[in-house]
């Protein structure tokens, strides 16, 4: 057994070898970008902050829509039934009133 390392001599087995290299060059590159991302922590967390006020954004949207279709339906059924929904909506602004008075006096 010699000591000397095995120097490859035919030419598919050179450009094996440097095609091999180049596969690992690129999968260090890629796996380096990766670690480089993941540590960026400053830039993670702008693109989960926008991804927050996307999904706040949407929600608002959906609650005013919801809201919206509410309120419709309140008013119509305010036009069917006038005197139960107005009776509904002063007992709803008495007990408004009764809770902001209870909470200044217990300040």
């Amino acid at each position: 057994m010699s000591d000397k390392p095995h120097t490859p001599t035919e030419p598919a087995e050179v450009e094996l070898l440097r095609v091999d290299r180049d596969l690992t060059r690129d999968e260090l590159g890629q796996t380096l970008s990766e670690l480089t991302s993941k540590l960026d922590v400053k830039a993670r967390a702008g693109e989960q902050l926008h991804r927050t006020a996307d999904t706040a954004r949407e929600k608002v949207t959906n609650l005013g829509t919801v809201g919206q279709d509410n309120a419709m339906r309140v008013a119509q059924l305010a036009r069917v039934r006038p005197i139960p929904v107005a009776a509904v909506l002063a007992l709803l602004a008495a007990l408004a009133a009764w809770l902001i008075a209870r909470d200044r006096r217990h300040r």
